[in-house]
């Protein structure tokens, strides 16, 4: 297949950001020197092309393309106006910020979890379908990627740390917080399980400490459809994760 008669299919991608990235991996740029008109142009003409048709789908894509519209038509016509205070807004240097944040959580994902086959990703940028070596819930694992996203968009600050601390990640210590804060009968969004400071530490030990009780059944997480954020449901097995001592992630 080439690439001038493909067509995307936006459900091999983990939301807006991850076909962001894509298109800047394979520019073969780093994501300070992208020329950020070209990769708003790239992004628009795969939407443009994609094979959803269902807008509940594509809703979270349009919305980001259409800030990404207005962030092309401030730079062409050279509006200096400050959006730093709209939600639905972002600059340019937030733009580059978000993508970096994004590629940072992206990268601290794959080197806990294994590396996770995606066939656009692997076709254009690897050139070879990588095997799984995971048994983790694939769905799940979109759904918290797609409300990682969310979370990094509405923030537009960059993380403090530009490198994870591997070894700083205690993914023991998390799920004994989500514990205590996830009570039977009182399901809790994925934003509200996130402290203020929003690092990238914590998001991925809360995203990893999730993934981990899911896989213990003591959790279940429910999206009702792609716009909205994830709701983490416990179940009774919650309490019987209480101390766990060898997380299998």
């Amino acid at each position: 297949m080439t690439e001038s008669n493909f067509r995307v299919n936006l459900s091999q991608f983990e939301g807006p950001l991850d076909l962001l990235l894509f298109v800047v991996k394979k520019n073969q740029v780093d994501i300070k020197n992208l020329l950020v008109s070209k990769i708003i142009d790239q992004y628009l003409k795969y939407i443009e092309e994609s094979d959803i048709e269902n807008l509940s789908e594509q809703g979270y894509y349009l919305f980001i393309a259409a800030r990404l519209i207005n962030l092309k038509a401030r730079k062409i016509y050279n509006d200096n106006t400050r959006v730093e205070d709209d939600e639905d807004e972002f600059t340019e240097e937030q733009f580059l910020d978000m993508l970096e944040n994004y590629q940072l959580i992206k990268d601290s994902v794959d080197y806990f979890i294994g590396k996770r086959p995606r066939v656009y990703w692997d076709h254009f940028i690897s050139g070879q379908a990588q095997e799984k070596v995971s048994d983790l819930p694939t769905q799940e694992i979109v759904q918290l990627m797609n409300a990682v996203q969310r979370i990094i968009v509405k923030s537009k600050k960059p993380f403090n740390e530009k490198v994870l601390d591997k070894s700083a990640v205690n993914i023991k210590k998390r799920i004994n917080i989500l514990i205590d804060m996830l009570k039977i009968g009182e399901p809790k969004w994925f934003n509200d399980l996130l402290s203020e400071k929003l690092g990238l530490i914590e998001i991925i030990e809360t995203f990893l400490s999730i993934l981990e009780l899911l896989k213990r059944g003591a959790v279940q997480v429910i999206q009702e459809n792609p716009n909205d954020d994830i709701l983490v449901k416990p179940t009774k097995k919650i309490k019987k994760c209480t101390g766990i001592l060898n997380p299998v992630l």
